[in-house]
Parts: C-alpha cells; sequence; structure tokens
C-alpha cells in the first residue's frame, strides 16, 4: 500500500491527473456567494423516499 501511495504522489499525479484532469478556472475570483438566514435549506432539500416493493 505505501508503493501504491507513492506512485499516486510521484508518477500518477503529476504525469497525468494534473495534465488531463484538472481544469483551470477562467476567473480566480470565486463566484460564490453566502446564504443568508433566510433561506431554509428543509424546504429545499428533502430525503428521497423509495417506495417499497409490493410483493
Amino acid at each position: 500500500m505505501d508503493r501504491a501511495n507513492q506512485y499516486l504522489k510521484e508518477v500518477f499525479i503529476p504525469s497525468y491527473w494534473n495534465k488531463n484532469i484538472v481544469v483551470n478556472a477562467h476567473n480566480l475570483i470565486s463566484e460564490y456567494t453566502p446564504l443568508t438566514d433566510q433561506v431554509d435549506l428543509d424546504a429545499i432539500f428533502w430525503p428521497e423516499r423509495v417506495p417499497k416493493n409490493k410483493e
């Protein structure tokens, strides 16, 4: 496991991941805005309910 982790850090991530997967942002300024206290996340998100099979 140690050798696998070493391979990831030293070979795979620098040579493959960083060149093929990572995408640089067009704008370095964050576009995220904080939520206000008026936003009720419980009203927006709720657990998905999966119907039980009727057998």
